[in-house]
């Protein structure tokens, strides 16, 4: 089902905080994670996205983490790099992240072995 952006933060907004930040009250996480997803007009995927991250990241994670949504206007060609990078220095301002997942609007973990946490070196998921 496609929710609005309101019933959204109904079904996830009491356990989320400002600006898409969630952190386990249970444990210590040894990871801040920063997901930058890179999005323009395509507000479906971004709802769907949206609605199945925040259970997966909180109940099969327990991760610290903020969902950084990245949106370019211009009407100029989709510039995904750019807007990564616009993400990272934009998340930094913000938090002390010390893990950093670039992710696309239109794909979903389909298995909580996905671990999405950093190790030594990059690795595509």
């Amino acid at each position: 089902m496609l929710y609005t952006y309101q019933e959204l933060e109904a079904r996830h907004g009491g356990t989320i905080h400002p600006g898409g930040h969630w952190f386990p009250t249970t444990c210590q996480p040894d990871q801040r994670l920063a997901l930058i997803v890179c999005y323009r007009e395509r507000e479906q995927h971004l709802k769907l996205f949206l609605d199945n991250i925040h259970p997966f990241l909180q109940q099969q994670q327990q991760l610290d983490y903020t969902v950084f949504v990245v949106n370019q206007h211009e009407p100029e060609v989709f510039n995904r790099a750019a807007l990564f990078n616009i993400g990272f220095i934009e998340a930094l301002k913000l938090y002390p992240f010390n893990c950093f997942i670039f992710h696309d609007v239109d794909l979903f973990p389909e298995d909580s072995r996905n671990i999405y946490k950093c190790v030594k070196q990059p690795r595509h998921m």
